[in-house]
């Protein structure tokens, strides 16, 4: 009995996960807006109603698809201790040039801004985006502090908005990309790290040796 219920509860998983594929594809191509349950049933080769056993609406929709989103983010982003500089600095420019490559070329980057600029109206999508931003807040800010613990350094009280700082840069390059088609990669990268590595005590690329009293300089995402 317990068996056939997993199975079920296994099955129902799946065809979630298979509705917000065809969800995200039909948001691609015809906007939030303009995308309804009814389209993104057919989408999924469903009737309307159908759809409606496992989602509740266009927000529930999008819910699952940030937390599919928040997921991903969580399993690939890692703060690690680098005590050398040259180590450092060489980890440093894969990693952004990673996150920029992932964001500006991001197939989602349309849809992202636009549920952003929707919970400036829903409420609903205003309480999803703050849910998984303050996740993804708290998952890096400890991430960070295990990194300072490892070097045995005593993180800056401003931890969580130097953070928030460096989400900033990688988030407003992505919007520019949008006006920007010219930006090049392999131009922005080492200016981006520069950047980091110029603010004192940021906890994402940081040499053992520098700055100055416990702050430390920037430390390092690992891969």
């Amino acid at each position: 009995m317990k068996e056939g219920v997993k199975r079920r509860g296994s099955k129902a998983a799946q065809r979630r996960e298979e509705i917000l594929d065809a969800a995200l594809l039909c948001f691609r191509e015809k906007g939030f807006h303009a995308a309804s349950m009814s389209s993104v049933a057919k989408a999924f080769g469903m009737s309307a109603g159908h759809i409606y056993n496992y989602f509740n609406s266009k927000e529930d929709i999008i819910g699952a698809l940030v937390a599919r989103w928040l997921k991903q983010y969580i399993s690939e982003t890692l703060i690690v201790a680098e005590k050398d500089p040259e180590i450092q600095k060489e980890r440093l420019y894969k990693i952004v040039y990673r996150e920029l490559d992932k964001r500006i070329n991001s197939g989602d980057k349309a849809l992202l801004f636009e549920i952003a600029a929707e919970s400036l109206r829903n409420e609903k999508i205003a309480r999803i985006i703050r849910s998984a931003e303050q996740e993804a807040a708290k998952y890096l800010t400890q991430q960070a502090l295990e990194r300072y613990q490892a070097l045995n350094r005593e993180p800056p009280k401003d931890l969580v908005y130097r953070l928030a700082v460096g989400n900033a840069i990688f988030n407003g390059l992505c919007f520019l990309s949008i006006s920007r088609s010219d930006l090049s990669l392999e131009a922005l990268t080492p200016i981006v790290v520069q950047l980091l590595m110029n603010l004192d005590g940021f906890p994402i690329v940081a040499a053992e040796g520098s700055g100055s009293g416990h702050s430390p300089s920037p430390s390092g995402k690992g891969e």
